[in-house]
């Protein structure tokens, strides 16, 4: 299961990372590519709603063991719409997002949009129990045409000043290379293993800190 020690690649510097689906931004310093999750569908990805179409596309970590980070980008097969009702919707995504894939509880604490990019996203932070480890759980939802791309990162508290700035700039980077598309040819599941690890990936950090509210 997601979130027992990780022995994550070694990373020089911030990477440039394209996406064969269309987007691409850089990684935050020190992540690295996970060779263990190849792009394919799977629910575990990301939160989503029922019955949507989710695309795993990369998961990147860094550092070992309990102390280890993730980020984790999914293509979901749904539009994103920004509006007023945007902070309730994917607060409810996450929530039960994280009480599906884990059996936790999601303790949110702000909820906003936020520039990403070249345009807006819905970015979403809070803390999860898992075991005895306490974890900084956010998301980012970005509009894609007709479809969004879901940010997801998993941060331990005990690094998450030093690591939130350089994730919320990964945010900011994202780009898009070319006109979306709804069909990326990809279809089965993917086991309950990939399921197990990818659940807990959590995105885009800020200073909780500083932002501890729900607007």
């Amino acid at each position: 299961m997601w979130l027992l020690p990780v022995i994550a690649g070694m990373s020089a510097g911030p990477l440039a990372y394209q996406s064969a689906l269309g987007f691409r931004l850089t990684l935050p310093d020190g992540f690295a590519k996970s060779a263990e999750f190849p792009r394919q569908p799977t629910a575990a990805a990301a939160p989503a709603p029922t019955g949507a179409k989710v695309v795993l596309d990369s998961v990147f970590t860094e550092g070992r063991g309990p102390a280890a980070a993730s980020l984790a980008i999914a293509v979901v097969e749904t539009p994103l719409v920004l509006d007023n009702s945007s902070p309730e919707r994917v607060a409810a995504l996450a929530i039960d997002y994280l009480h599906d894939q884990l059996d936790a509880d999601l303790r949110i604490e702000w909820v906003e949009r936020v520039p990403a990019g070249p345009g807006e996203a819905m970015e979403l932070a809070g803390r999860v129990q898992v075991g005895e480890e306490d974890r900084v759980a956010q998301f980012a939802f970005v509009p894609f045409g007709n479809r969004q791309v879901v940010l997801t990162a998993s941060l331990p508290s005990s690094r998450f000043a030093v690591l939130g700035p350089a994730v919320e700039r990964s945010l900011a980077s994202l780009t898009f290379d070319r006109p979306p598309s709804a069909n990326s040819g990809r279809r089965a599941a993917v086991g309950a293993a990939i399921g197990g690890l990818v659940g807990l990936l959590v995105v885009a950090a800020r200073y909780l800190s500083q932002r501890l509210r729900v607007s």
